[in-house]
């Protein structure tokens, strides 16, 4: 079963922060079984990109858009979407290792 609900995207909880605030959680789907458990990790920390940077991540990585393309689709200009790309990738580092990381 997939965390994507059509082609709307993933479906996310929103839950009050006690700061009053609103903050994303996990698709409420099931993975499913049998999935290889680095992709699990990598789903993971996808998850812990902001918003921002896991879609231009997505985008980039899963869709092969161009940053022109991601910028369009994202309503931003091309170097917002570059430092997107860019924290994400070290953060990514930080979260999967060096070794999991490979640069464009």
């Amino acid at each position: 079963m997939s965390p994507w609900d059509g082609s709307t995207g993933p479906r996310f909880e929103w839950s009050s922060r006690s700061a009053g605030g609103n903050r994303r959680r996990a698709p409420t789907t099931p993975v499913a079984e049998g999935v290889p458990a680095n992709l699990l990790g990598v789903i993971d920390a996808l998850r812990q990109l902001s918003p921002g940077q896991g879609t231009a991540v997505v985008l980039r990585y899963e869709a092969d858009l161009e940053v022109k393309d991601i910028a369009t689709a994202m309503g931003t200009s091309a170097p917002v979407v570059r430092v997107h790309l860019f924290r994400a990738r070290r953060r990514l580092r930080e979260l999967l290792g060096s070794e999991a990381m490979d640069d464009d």
